[in-house]
């Protein structure tokens, strides 16, 4: 709470990715909030969607896997923008459940396979991811 009050542009996303992120970086380096972390959300942006699609956890509508791979703009706060969101965010979960990693082991495993699909990842002009 005291972090979204004192930095606003961490309160500005509806999904609060960047103070989520922040929380979850805490947790990474210094062990922070370890009972509570994985109370938090994965921090939906823009790689870990385009992951989990890849590896077929997540699937998109024909006409928003056109856009992402035709480049195009998919609008911020548009059904389709908070349906990537909000699905990454379900995935996650669920994934966690059934794996019984944490959210954060699995926010970085696929953070960190990245470069490993050449895929396009949906675009949102934002200053939230």
């Amino acid at each position: 709470h005291e972090l979204v009050r004192r930095y606003p542009g961490f309160a500005s996303d509806m999904f609060l990715k960047r103070a989520f992120l922040f929380c979850y970086q805490l947790n990474r380096k210094l062990g922070w909030f370890k009972d509570s972390i994985d109370k938090l959300p994965v921090p939906a942006d823009y790689q870990v969607p385009k992951m989990l699609e890849h590896f077929g956890c997540l699937k998109y509508k024909e006409s928003l896997m056109n856009k992402i791979q035709a480049h195009t703009m998919i609008p911020k706060y548009s059904i389709e923008e908070v349906s990537i969101r909000g699905g990454t965010i379900m995935v996650c979960d669920r994934l966690a459940e059934l794996t019984k990693w944490t959210k954060s082991d699995i926010d970085a495993l696929l953070w960190l396979r990245r470069k490993e699909c050449n895929k396009p990842f949906h675009l949102t002009i934002t200053t939230d991811y």
